[in-house]
């Protein structure tokens, strides 16, 4: 019945030829072209609607996401839950793991793709203009790197994204009856809304989903199109909000967003846009960086200062190597692949001991000590010094490439449990052996 009644009113508004401009704004993050089209194909083209981008010059390939406090909301929402309740949040990621949280908690910028865009443009007859823009450049403008609340890139967005659909607009001399202004790192999630429904709007409804803060949770709203000017100007008033004590948390999004509704006399209506920034294709596309040093440097830590237990390092370690493992080509079920303790995650455990040995193997104690078990016979012995001498050059040379080379592309983050095995053999504490004796020779 509801799906008959979808059919018939938006049947009855093509007749009608109502105008809609939907601008996506913001960060581009991870696949972000994969959710672009399928933003586009289930939402703009449905609604006949004509389609924009305001965004910045880089996109992040590795984002922090989650409301500033939650790294691992960027995961199935069940994997969050089941995550170790010591680095759940990002308060116990940077008390236990400070050099692993340092590295997920930092975007990570590429240039953003703008013959991808040409070509949209060029062969998709919906999609009209797009605009990109510096972010640290803006920055550099408005605040003069001074400290800023990161809420305004989204409050930016929105009225550089209304501005562009007004110079459509002026260029082709007509106005949009309706505007949508959609994060772009969202997805539509359910049925979009009938044009009957969005056409019996009111003049000066803003709609939006709600929270306990205020509206605006996630930041797309529809309406009539004056409606939708007067708050993308939201951003232009950031001084007053700034400086006002009507505005008791100075301009974050939610209670700004709704106190600036009630100041310019917009009615904040019920959300009609069913879109969600978690779990969407974007954010499974991001690549993870590689954390392995900083594991191993916090887990250095962590054991010299007795901080956790080894079942709490342990568990610690598979979590994070469920989240190496999502974002990699080894994931093919998506967000269907959930973390789950009781259920630990199948280990690579020959890749682990293939890692192990390759690691020791190539360290300085190792090599040396092969030497020696390799040119023990009379006759070689007396170049022994000489080919020791050669191996610590080599070693010395080439200790950096060695340290980035043996990386967990095809590992998991316990690796280090099969190292006490290879460091126990002959060979390496025969090299260990020389190089003591060689450092406390005197």
């Amino acid at each position: 019945m509801n799906e008959s009644r979808k059919i018939l009113l938006n049947s009855i508004t093509i007749k009608k030829n109502i105008k809609i401009a939907v601008c996506f704004f913001g960060m581009c993050r991870g696949a972000w072209k994969i959710s672009l089209n399928k933003n586009i194909k289930d939402f703009v083209k449905p609604l006949n609607a004509d389609c924009f981008i305001f965004s910045w010059t880089k996109y992040a390939k590795w984002c922090h996401c989650g409301g500033g406090v939650i790294w691992g909301r960027i995961l199935p929402t069940r994997s969050f839950y089941n995550a170790p309740q010591l680095i759940q949040y990002d308060s116990g990621l940077q008390k236990y793991f400070p050099n692993t949280a340092n590295k997920l908690l930092s975007d990570v910028y590429e240039d953003m793709d703008t013959k991808f865009l040409d070509e949209l443009k060029l062969n998709e007859n919906s999609f009209k203009e797009y605009k990109l823009v510096d972010q640290n450049a803006f920055v550099r403008n408005q605040y003069k790197n001074k400290s800023h609340n990161t809420a305004v890139f989204q409050q930016y967005g929105m009225y550089k994204g209304f501005q562009l659909i007004e110079q459509y607009e002026n260029k082709h001399n007509f106005k949009y009856d309706m505007v949508a202004l959609i994060r772009i790192d969202t997805e539509l999630k359910g049925d979009i809304p009938s044009i009957v429904d969005l056409e019996n709007l009111k003049e000066n409804d803003i709609c939006d989903w709600h929270n306990g803060a205020g509206m605006i949770p996630i930041g797309n709203v529809i309406g009539k199109r004056n409606a939708i000017e007067v708050f993308s100007k939201w951003y232009k008033e950031r001084k007053f909000i700034e400086s006002s004590n009507f505005f008791t948390q100075e301009y974050t999004t939610h209670e700004s967003a709704m106190k600036y509704c009630l100041i310019k006399g917009l009615n904040i209506a019920n959300g009609k846009l069913n879109f969600s920034f978690l779990q969407t294709k974007c954010l499974k596309g991001l690549e993870m960086p590689n954390i392995e040093l900083e594991l191993i440097r916090d887990i250095e830590e962590i054991k010299k200062n007795n901080t956790l237990n080894n079942d709490d390092i342990k568990e610690c370690l598979d979590f994070f190597n469920y989240v190496k493992i999502f974002f990699s080509d080894q994931n093919k079920d998506g967000y269907n692949f959930i973390y789950n303790r009781k259920n630990e995650i199948k280990k690579i455990n020959l890749a682990n001991v293939r890692f192990a040995k390759n690691k020791i193997k190539n360290s300085l104690s190792y090599k040396l000590g092969e030497a020696i078990l390799s040119n023990k016979l009379d006759y070689k012995i007396i170049f022994l010094p000489f080919i020791l001498l050669n191996i610590k050059n080599e070693y010395t040379i080439n200790k950096n490439i060695n340290n980035y080379k043996y990386n967990l592309i095809n590992t998991d983050f316990n690796y280090y449990k099969y190292i006490d095995k290879f460091q126990n053999s002959l060979t390496y504490k025969l090299g260990q052996a020389l190089i003591k004796a060689n450092k406390t020779w005197y």
